[in-house]
């Protein structure tokens, strides 16, 4: 069983647009929700993304993967650049970058740092686009390219593909998973599309009972909106017994409000560079599990 010894995510940005109503303009001008996201006119400058920066140790030796590379490349180089990730990618520490998904805001970033390194590991789920694969050999990536159709496994951390039809014409979303020494398993997710308790119950069937922590998009309240089925997803959310829940992004400020009325213990953040609340893990934060 793969396992590590210690394990530290930093929030290098959970804002991947600044203003949701004009984001979901741009959507409805297109034709909705089922429009292919490659055909929507966006408006750039509403443009962030999502990446989060994972490190580990295991045997006293350090390592790092990167899940997901944002959207507009600007605002990308910045937070790279801010939180020291063009480091790491210099000095050849950070070898294995994950994508969730396709969608814009966690892949249309990925030339921020093909420009500093192309040979690393590039790990995507299967299911990508022909505009997809454009995106990644445009961007001059002559590294490892790594289609990941079920799981990945190595001797720290595993990941697995969640098969679905999602929005603006994306398929599938790779999830990873750690083994933390002495407390348990924790899930790192880019946007949570299958839902945040499919997700529990596939870890718990497919790798372990011991459930410790996740961090994330949870794709809750996207909108800020709520209703019973959101309430009961909050309330089956936190029958898991989780130590520890980072959950920002497309989970929802309404949300992370719910989950602390129920008693999960969520993981507050600085509300730094974007980041709309305190009350979850923003722009920059650090969670160690």
């Amino acid at each position: 069983m793969f396992s590590v010894d210690s394990l530290k995510v930093t929030c290098l940005s959970e804002t991947s647009w600044f203003d949701t109503n004009l984001l979901m303009s741009d959507i409805k001008k297109a034709g909705g929700m089922n429009t292919n996201q490659y055909l929507i006119n966006w408006d750039y400058k509403n443009a962030g993304g999502y990446s989060a920066l994972i490190e580990y140790t295991k045997n006293e030796q350090k390592g790092y993967a990167l899940l997901d590379v944002g959207w507009r490349e600007k605002y990308m180089d910045w937070v790279f650049d801010r939180e020291g990730v063009l480091v790491l990618l210099k000095k050849d520490k950070l070898n294995d970058v994950f994508i969730s998904h396709e969608h814009m805001d966690h892949f249309w970033g990925l030339n921020s740092i093909t420009k500093i390194r192309n040979d690393f590991n590039l790990y995507i789920p299967v299911g990508f686009s022909a505009k997809g694969y454009d995106i990644i050999e445009k961007s001059n990536f002559k590294g490892k390219l790594i289609e990941v159709d079920d799981r990945f496994q190595n001797d720290e951390f595993s990941s697995f593909v969640y098969k679905m039809d999602i929005i603006l014409g994306v398929k599938n979303e790779q999830i990873l998973v750690f083994n933390l020494k002495d407390k348990g398993f924790v899930t790192i997710t880019g946007c949570c599309h299958p839902g945040v308790n499919a997700m529990m119950e596939y870890v718990k069937n497919n790798y372990g009972n011991n459930l410790y922590g996740l961090y994330g998009g949870l794709h809750i309240s996207l909108l800020e909106d709520w209703n019973d089925q959101k309430a009961k997803e909050i309330e089956k959310l936190g029958s898991w017994g989780l130590k520890k829940v980072a959950a920002n992004h497309c989970t929802g400020v309404v949300a992370v409000e719910h989950m602390i009325k129920k008693g999960i213990n969520v993981v507050g953040g600085s509300a730094k560079f974007g980041s709309q609340s305190k009350l979850y893990v923003g722009n920059s934060d650090i969670v160690e599990f």
